[in-house]
């Protein structure tokens, strides 16, 4: 099992997916004060790696509201790749706004590592805030491919022994998330 994906290699298969585009990193945008981990002028395409605190900070998802509600008014795509979703043949396209070519995708063999919440050291989403949760869902209804992956990777935390209550979000009526059939 390689390594999990992270900011930079996000960063570094994107130079290769968009070779032929100008590509910017962490450069503001206008006169705006966002920041986005990628932006494809060209495809009008921003990419943000949403690590944890995408999760469980309130400040940090409402400054990645603001960002997406300013690229939404300029026709900018916002594509957010949480921590604990891998590219793949199925994720590819939604990440990338593009077509897995099959060199793209012998390249991706490098990065292969389960979905979901694999590492002993992931922030679960029991530990989300009440809009970092609401976030979770918005990612596994984008990522409904792989979706089934990451809750299942939950389930393994329970089967582990950790406690429901630990490892699940909490859903609108107070009641915790179990295992989607």
């Amino acid at each position: 099992m390689s390594a999990f994906l992270t900011e930079p290699r996000l960063k570094a298969i994107a130079q290769v997916v968009f070779s032929s585009h100008e590509i910017r990193y962490t450069r503001k945008l206008a006169d705006q004060p966002f920041k986005p981990d990628i932006y494809v002028p060209a495809k009008l395409l921003i990419i943000e790696f949403d690590g944890p605190r995408h999760f469980s900070s309130s400040q940090v998802i409402l400054r990645d509201c603001t960002l997406d509600a300013w690229a939404a008014q300029h026709g900018i795509s916002v594509v957010h790749v949480p921590y604990f979703i891998q590219i793949d043949a199925r994720t590819f396209p939604l990440i990338f706004q593009e077509f897995l070519s099959s060199e793209l995708e012998e390249m991706l063999l490098e990065y292969k590592y389960p979905h979901g919440f694999i590492d002993p050291r992931a922030v679960l989403p029991a530990d989300y805030c009440y809009l970092g949760v609401q976030r979770y869902y918005k990612a596994l209804t984008y990522f409904q491919p792989v979706a089934s992956e990451v809750i299942n990777s939950l389930c393994a935390w329970v089967l582990k022994g950790k406690h429901p209550q630990t490892v699940y979000p909490a859903m609108e009526n107070g009641e915790f998330m179990h295992k989607i059939e």
